[in-house]
């Protein structure tokens, strides 16, 4: 009697033990269920997974992030780059967008070329990456020096990469969420706040979102025309 109480003991134990595990996601399925990532008409497969990303996506990554992608796609104007017609008609307004907005960090090389078919490196993306979190290129890092800045804010999975899949940018992308922007929030949590991600779906997948509310916790004078205030954020 004791024996069979125990196995059942044994039993419920385990069950429930497997029952508060959260199930583990890949990098893929994060950035494909975060909408980060859409791949084809096919979604993620293995197919699109092995292809090189080109400037283009690069470029779509940092509008979505940004929550720019629907403003890009609708943009009417047609002043663009030089080599923009090399691209399908999907990405004109990208383009003329990318044209018109130079500060977004995509301006494009010094001939008035985009080259958007052109495969990207882990420099690239990393640079891509940097740029989101808040970082710009010659004021934070400079170029010949991107992916040692990129490893030393906790973005290392483009380390020692000399070409990049897809997969790799999905990889990248999740790492990226976890880092701390240069306003120093998390970067999921500052895309929850834009709305750019659902709370909801990016704590299923295990992200905890930071309390952005700024409270305070005392006030008193200190001098003749000064008030001090102790807050926590």
């Amino acid at each position: 009697m004791k024996r069979t109480l125990s196995i059942i003991l044994i039993t419920v134990i385990l069950l429930s033990y497997c029952a508060i595990q959260p199930k583990a996601y890949t990098s893929v399925e994060i950035a494909y269920g975060l909408n980060l990532l859409r791949g084809t008409g096919s979604g993620l497969d293995e197919a699109y997974l092995s292809l090189s990303p080109t400037r283009s996506n690069a470029a779509m990554i940092i509008l979505r992030l940004l929550g720019l992608e629907n403003e890009s796609l609708e943009f009417k104007q047609t002043d663009t780059f030089s080599d923009a017609s090399s691209a399908t008609g999907y990405w004109q307004p990208v383009l003329a967008y990318l044209y018109a907005n130079p500060h977004i960090g995509f301006s494009g090389y010094g001939d008035n070329t985009f080259k958007p078919n052109d495969s990207i490196n882990s420099q690239m993306l990393a640079k891509v990456l940097l740029t989101v979190l808040g970082y710009k290129q010659d004021t934070d890092f400079l170029w010949h020096n991107t992916l040692s800045f990129a490893e030393s804010i906790g973005l290392k999975s483009l380390r020692d990469k000399s070409s990049i899949t897809n997969s790799d940018v999905a990889i990248a992308l999740v790492e990226a969420l976890k880092i701390r922007t240069k306003e120093g929030y998390t970067l999921v949590t500052e895309l929850v706040i834009s709305d750019i991600i659902d709370i909801n779906q990016a704590e299923k997948y295990g992200f905890i979102i930071e309390n952005t509310e700024i409270t305070i916790i005392s006030a008193k004078v200190t001098s003749t025309k000064t008030i001090t205030f102790e807050f926590f954020m």
